[in-house]
């Protein structure tokens, strides 16, 4: 038996050819609904006449509602609302009333792009330049791809703050807000921080400022290794260089060194220092101490060429510090300056005595407490890394399990899809009886 091709041609049914099977169809009333509405093109509704399986449009579309643009008028705006009435783009005027009518579009266009970027309401910036782009045409003009660009780059420093806000890195917020400046030194008004993002990205970077040489310099001493940041991460716990989410966080980071962290903590405290309370100076006091400390030895007739100062505080091993709490001064230096002060101090007790308060010579017992509530604030920071990787490998754990319940990918694939579409969401405005069970 000879066999034919099937011909590719799908022709339409028409009263002369149509079958007893296929309804009545008024062809031309479809032929309009779908040369001016769209929702039948491409279904195969106009082409094979409700076969089963078409995906026809079975349910009425929401009401579209027309909202005015969020740009400001411009000023010619009623002289081409006055010729839109008259259909001059139509050319009911003519040719010469339709390029004027182009032209005012065109001009008015310019005009609230111009004003929106002036102003830096990116809203109506927005609107200005879809207008310009889509109503006027003029999506090859230089300054509206220019603003275009500058739209792209404000978007990109709008995701960098969300993104960086989220994740807590205030450098990649520094960053976008850097980039920000740029675009408003190239003209962008003053509005374009009204965003609720950007808002919060400048508070919170008004906050981390004052901390961010430190951060930077522990940055670096992290890059070195365990010793030298837990060196300088020992600077900043004494001194309270840091706001305690800053102090929590490079905590965190020494933890994150392990034994070796430990280690080089150990090694810090052990490094020879003498300190100087003063229980009755309050730390908004602190900053005449270290020269008058300077001046004081000087008197005495110790040699302090060798020696150099900080201000420190006390504090236990779970609690930031209070406003008023007492300020001390720890020098540092050589080795063997550090051994003649000792002795030099323990035939003046009282001294170095600064702000008519007498010093309290550092003990033992002092150190020993010192240095146990640094162990166990880095010991507080080791749990809460071990929770935080137990949670996650937790969640790993789990979906890996149900990935590999079958020992294949495609069939666990499909039956997490079957799970999904067998358990429905709540109740809500989108949910419909019997949709994640049944096709429609």
């Amino acid at each position: 038996m000879r066999r034919t091709l099937r011909s590719p041609i799908v022709h339409r049914p028409t009263p002369l050819n149509a079958t007893d099977a296929l309804p009545h169809t008024n062809f031309g009333d479809e032929l309009i609904l779908g040369a001016t509405c769209g929702f039948l093109n491409g279904t195969g509704y106009l082409d094979e006449r409700m076969l089963p399986g078409s995906n026809m449009l079975r349910h009425k579309l929401p009401p579209v509602k027309l909202r005015n643009s969020a740009s400001a008028p411009a000023l010619r705006d009623p002289e081409l609302s006055i010729l839109a009435e008259m259909k001059a783009v139509e050319g009911v005027l003519g040719p010469r009333g339709a390029r004027l009518a182009g032209r005012l579009r065109e001009n008015n266009s310019r005009e609230k792009v111009d004003v929106a970027f002036a102003e830096g309401d990116m809203k109506a910036l927005r609107a200005a330049v879809r207008a310009a782009h889509w109503g006027s045409r003029l999506h090859k003009d230089p300054h509206v791809q220019q603003v275009n660009a500058v739209i792209s780059k404000y978007d990109k420093c709008l995701i960098e703050c969300r993104d960086g806000l989220a994740e807590g890195d205030m450098i990649r917020v520094q960053v976008a807000m850097d980039l920000l400046n740029d675009l408003a030194e190239s003209g962008l008004g003053p509005r374009k921080l009204e965003n609720p993002i950007l808002m919060n990205a400048k508070a919170a970077l008004d906050k981390w400022a004052p901390y961010r040489p430190y951060l930077h310099k522990l940055g670096r001493a992290r890059l070195a290794g365990p010793r030298p940041f837990a060196q300088y991460w020992l600077v900043l716990v004494e001194g309270t260089l840091l706001s305690p989410e800053l102090e929590a966080a490079a905590t965190s980071d020494l933890a994150r060194f392990g034994q070796a962290g430990a280690a080089a903590l150990e090694e810090a405290m052990a490094v020879p220092t003498v300190r100087f309370h003063y229980p009755t100076v309050p730390w908004p006091r602190k900053n005449p101490l270290p020269q008058q400390v300077i001046s004081r030895l000087t008197k005495i007739g110790i040699d302090v060429t060798e020696l150099k100062m900080r201000l420190v505080r006390e504090r236990d091993g779970q609690s930031y510090p209070e406003r008023d709490s007492p300020a001390s001064v720890l020098v540092f230096g050589a080795q063997s300056a550090l051994i003649s002060l000792s002795e030099a101090m323990a035939d003046f007790p009282g001294e170095p005595n600064v702000l008519g308060q007498a010093a309290v010579h550092d003990t033992p017992e002092m150190q020993t407490q010192r240095m146990a509530a640094h162990r166990q604030r880095l010991e507080a920071a080791r749990r809460a890394l071990d929770d935080e990787e137990a949670i996650a490998a937790l969640g790993s754990t789990e979906s890996s399990l149900v990935l590999s319940s079958t020992g294949s990918i495609r069939s666990d694939l499909k039956a997490k899809r079957l799970r999904l579409r067998q358990s429905p969401p709540d109740k809500g405005p989108w949910h419909a009886p019997n949709m994640f069970t049944k096709t429609f």
